[in-house]
């Protein structure tokens, strides 16, 4: 059971991260417009995963800001940010902070989401929610990064994910 660490706090987490050279398990998300978001709608397409606990997380809210910079520097990839967040949150954040380059989508009725991919938190103030990860998924939805954020205080880790992709 991987330990990670918030503010000194251990949260042991349940599960692994797909390995790279894995098929990315599919899901259905909710997006920030309400409407479902299946990784069978980026079929085709390079894909950077960000999960992070809450837009109301200042280091996660940073990310999500670090990960939209780099989207606008890389229209070939889909850069997508998900955690449990309702909908609704997710799109005020992102008008609020003019985030345009990335999308939203939280698992907050789907929690088989953290157990396929591996981010599932079982103990802690964060019980329930997503462990910080990055994943880079290739056109062909083959796993091309993986990377769980074991320090929370760090995670602008995008770029080693983007050069994964090779596009």
């Amino acid at each position: 059971m991987p330990t990670d660490l918030y503010k000194n706090e251990s949260i042991n987490t349940f599960g692994k991260l797909p390995f790279v050279g894995d098929l990315a398990p599919i899901f259905t998300l909710v997006d920030e417009n309400i409407s479902n978001l299946s990784l069978n709608d980026l079929k085709g397409k390079s894909v950077i995963i960000n999960i992070f606990l809450s837009v109301h997380i200042s280091e996660c809210a940073q990310s999500i800001r670090d990960l939209n910079f780099l989207a606008s520097k890389n229209n070939d990839i889909i850069f997508l940010c998900i955690s449990a967040d309702l909908p609704l949150a997710m799109r005020e954040f992102c008008t609020k902070e003019g985030l345009d380059y990335i999308q939203m989508a939280s698992f907050f009725n789907d929690k088989y989401f953290t157990d396929q991919y591996g981010v599932t938190i079982n103990s802690g103030i964060f019980r329930g929610l997503a462990a910080p990860a990055v994943l880079g998924i290739d056109n062909l939805g083959i796993i091309s990064y993986s990377k769980r954020v074991q320090d929370f205080n760090r995670l602008t880790i995008f770029h080693d994910a983007i050069h994964s992709l090779n596009v």
